[in-house]
């Protein structure tokens, strides 16, 4: 029953439940749990082995600077210049221990992937539901999942009730991703696998089933783990060449040594011992003991004055190495976008209206032709923007002067829309609710407003509310609204529409016939997660310096294109994608480095192979990112960069 090779995403339902033993409503027996338990060890990923303090420590004198330093510490003490010894020694330790502070943390950033795994399941066996620690689950337990559970482990969903997960801190994608049961294709990357859910994501909305299928090492951010094990750092350009310096300086002085030594004791009758404490004196005098103290110095320098800028440097030589980059590599979501969806077009029956104002924060006006409107004068926008608040399953709070949403991105959006014009006042009450549905893809509420009078409003997807409202409207001209949602979709917006309709004030629930008779359309809203403020300047200032800048995201490639756009750093050239990466040879990755700009649908793996690629090829790589699945890539980097506000304790 060995799991590690199979592709359970590619795997049917039935499959999947006779490969693993288990039975889709009563789960495992407790007896065979156990036994699994025994056989697959607990649900935890694997501490490795870690090198001793002692041995960490002595890690830190392997440099050729290091060893001249040593050795004319040694020289210096033979020679009875004691002083000089003991500032020689104090520069070597403090290096040293600068070293090994800094590996330490670095240590550090495995053992908070480890954090990030759920503490409790919700599991079903024998038939009844119970809660248990997440690391006691087997491969073949039936996991329940429902709005607010982190999920515990691998799983393939084989029950979905309108299921959403936010998978963005692992595949990049900025929405969460609705759950479905049927077989992928066997090579459908990480953030198209819409049958599974992954450790450490978690749900949004909705309920459902998972079977595990994978745990412990064998997880997704398992092989994260892995693969930041395996990678190992490089030196920074300027270690490199004092490295370089020293051996040459250190071949140099001995060659030159022996040639005075002979030279002298052959040719000019020196005698042995007084000749060999003067060549000893010359090789001293040629060693630079004060360069790594002036290089340290240096970069601290440099460390204060990256303080000054809201920029926290953990290694010294980060400083230098930022100043030799010439290729950025950097996520999207969240690094060059804020992960806050945003409403920023609407197209109502009148008009077209632009958002300003980006993010969850209720800071931005509604404006026509670049002039702020009174919702007074348009009462459709008005109409929208009610709609989009009271369908609404998600809330939305300051925490600490932050905006916090609870629910779907999608939905806080809307509520941010209706706090930006003060519509967010509560003059409704609820009669009855529609929840989302996959079979009919739109959230409906019925609701009486304080005049008494109740309407019915729904939001969803646009294709469904143009079927209804053609139903009720005869003058609905389905083909002019596919082409205003086909110009929304053209900037990479996720387009949401909003419909009402009129009921009886005596309307007491809400069912699926109310609105499958007909319904008026009231609008669409385009949504982005927006690129933040100060980013489009970046992007400039680092062309400009003959910086290449590269977007490597997991996010859909049209998203990815449309954002890169934005920031000038496409001029609309498609995006390469994950599968097409990983049906290339080394050679043609190499070549495909340097030839696009945009990376859409990227794997952990795949960020990796791009940075090593790059490598390769010569260039100094800057990586940014601000989740676990930039992780490998952030640490393979020449110089790593993580988001400190919004990043994940492993990037």
């Amino acid at each position: 029953m060995s799991q590690k090779k199979t592709k359970w995403f590619n795997e049917e339902t039935g499959e999947v439940i006779e490969k693993l033993g288990t039975d889709q409503k009563e789960g495992l027996s407790s007896s065979e749990a156990k036994q699994r338990l025994e056989h697959y060890g607990k649900n935890k990923l694997t501490e490795k082995d870690t090198e001793s303090k002692w041995m960490k420590f002595l890690k830190q004198f392997r440099s050729g600077v290091i060893y001249i330093l040593i050795a004319s510490a040694v020289i210096t003490l033979l020679l009875g210049q004691y002083i000089d010894a003991a500032v020689i020694i104090v520069v070597i330790f403090a290096n040293a221990l600068i070293g090994f502070f800094q590996e330490s943390k670095a240590e550090e950033a495995l053992k908070s992937i480890q954090n990030m795994l759920s503490i409790d399941a919700t599991v079903i066996r024998e038939g009844k539901r119970m809660d248990v620690e997440a690391e006691t689950i087997v491969p073949g337990d039936l996991i329940y999942l429902e709005a607010g559970d982190s999920v515990p482990a691998d799983l393939r969903i084989v029950q979905s009730g309108n299921l959403r997960i936010q998978e963005s801190s692992l595949t990049g994608e900025s929405e969460s991703v609705e759950k479905q049961t049927e077989a992928v294709a066997k090579d459908t990357v990480l953030g198209d696998r819409t049958n599974m859910a992954f450790s450490s994501t978690n749900v949004t909305k909705g309920n459902g089933l998972g079977i595990v299928v994978e745990i412990g090492d064998q997880i997704q951010i398992g092989q994260i783990s892995e693969s930041m094990a395996e990678v190992r750092e490089t030196k920074t350009p300027l270690m490199k060449q004092t490295d370089k310096v020293a051996k040459m300086n250190s071949i140099a002085v001995i060659i030159l040594g022996v040639f005075l030594f002979a030279f002298a004791y052959f040719f000019r009758d020196y005698e042995q011992g007084e000749l060999f404490l003067a060549v000893i004196t010359m090789v001293v005098g040629t060693i630079p003991e004060g360069l790594p103290a002036i290089l340290s110095m240096t970069m601290a320098i440099g460390v204060q004055k990256m303080a000054k800028e809201h920029a926290i440097v953990k290694s010294l030589p980060s400083v230098e190495t930022l100043g030799a980059v010439n290729v950025i590599n950097t996520d999207k979501t969240g690094t060059l976008t804020k992960n806050e969806m945003t409403v920023q077009d609407i197209m109502t029956t009148e008009h077209t209206y632009k958002v300003t104002g980006r993010g969850y924060a209720p800071e931005g006006t509604i404006e026509l032709d670049g002039k702020e409107v009174s919702l007074d004068e348009h009462p459709d926008l008005d109409k929208l923007i009610r709609g989009g608040q009271i369908a609404n399953d998600s809330s939305l709070s300051q925490e600490d002067g932050k905006w916090i949403i609870n629910g779907e991105p999608t939905d806080a959006c809307f509520l941010t829309l209706a706090k930006k014009v003060d519509k967010d006042k509560q003059d409704f009450q609820t009669i009855d609710t529609i929840p989302f549905d996959t079979d009919y893809n739109f959230v409906a509420r019925l609701i009486e407003w304080d005049d008494g009078k109740r309407q019915i409003f729904l939001k969803g997807a646009p294709d469904k509310l143009f079927s209804l409202a053609e139903k009720q409207e005869s003058d609905f001209d389905r083909d002019i609204w596919q082409e205003r949602m086909a110009k929304m979709t053209a900037k990479g917006e996720r387009v949401i529409g909003v419909a009402c309709k009129e009921v009886d004030p005596d309307e007491e629930s809400l069912e699926i016939e109310d609105v499958e008779s007909g319904v008026e359309f009231i609008g669409l809203a385009g949504i982005i997660d927006p690129p933040r403020e100060a980013v489009i300047d970046a992007v400039q200032q680092a062309k400009q310096a003959g910086i290449t800048i590269k977007m490597i995201t997991g996010d859909h490639p049209d998203t990815a294109v449309s954002i890169g756009k934005q920031i000038g750093l496409t001029n609309g050239e498609g995006a390469l994608s994950g599968q097409q990466l990983d049906q290339m040879s080394e050679e043609e990755v190499r070549e495909a480095v340097k030839t696009h700009n945009v990376f859409a649908r990227m794997s952990p793996d795949n960020k990796l192979q791009i940075v090593t690629a790059l490598q390769e090829i010569g260039m100094t790589i800057s990586m940014t990112g601000d989740g676990v699945n930039d992780a490998p890539a952030l640490k393979k980097a020449d110089i790593g960069v993580s988001m400190g506000i919004k990043g994940t304790e492993t990037a």
